[in-house]
């Protein structure tokens, strides 16, 4: 997708998984999973490859899915140095 204004160089990503499995297990198993991959993630894309000022990986609950929130694990990275395509390489 183009960029809708040419001079901003702020692009950003989130990519989303969702847990196909939902119950108090899934739930306290996506917590631990996102408390795990949070700093290795981090450190990686912000620290190591310096993508951009905004990274975060967590596990996100989708609060407008109709009950149960539905888990996932969460990417987020907001670059001015990186195309998508170029932040969704890192994030994969």
């Amino acid at each position: 997708m183009a960029h809708t204004n040419p001079a901003d160089l702020n692009h950003a990503l989130e990519l989303y998984y969702q847990i196909p499995q939902q119950g108090i297990e899934q739930d306290v198993r996506a917590a631990l999973l996102g408390t795990m991959i949070s700093e290795p993630c981090f450190n990686q894309l912000r620290t190591k490859e310096q993508l951009g000022y905004i990274v975060a990986c967590r596990m996100r609950p989708l609060w407008g899915s109709f009950p149960p929130p539905v888990d996932g694990m969460s990417v987020i990275i907001q670059s001015s140095l990186k195309d998508p395509a170029a932040l969704d390489r890192s994030a994969r």
